[in-house]
């Protein structure tokens, strides 16, 4: 089984589901592809924030699916990759909503703050 998929996949998976009124078993693993992919550029410090996390995009993807309006916008992939980033942010913000912070390295911490020291501040030890 591949781990990747193309827009054009994608948007037959969608069409067959929008055709049954229900998403596909192959549209739910395209959906994991892509949690998969969101997450694994996503820094976690407690598992059980990134176990909420998911549960909150999967449910935010079944609620929204039909949203999409593939003769309106023909790119599902990105569709679908910003709905689940956006289930993100709107999961912790839930969860713990005082914490999106972007650390100086670039990367966005999820979970606790995390102090990160510089090496002046190893120098004033």
């Amino acid at each position: 089984m591949a781990n990747y998929l193309t827009n054009k996949e994608l948007i037959r998976a969608f069409k067959e589901s929008r055709d049954l009124d229900n998403p596909t078993p192959e549209l739910w693993r395209f959906w994991e592809l892509i949690i998969k992919g969101v997450f694994s550029k996503r820094f976690f410090v407690d598992s059980n924030d990134r176990e909420d996390c998911t549960q909150n995009v999967r449910l935010v993807l079944a609620r929204h699916w039909r949203s999409y309006k593939p003769e309106k916008g023909g790119n599902a992939f990105a569709y679908f990759t910003s709905a689940v980033m956006n289930g993100c942010t709107k999961g912790m913000q839930e969860i713990r909503p005082r914490l999106m912070e972007k650390q100086p390295d670039g990367r966005w911490v999820y979970g606790k703050t995390v102090k990160f020291i510089s090496t002046d501040d190893c120098y004033n030890i």
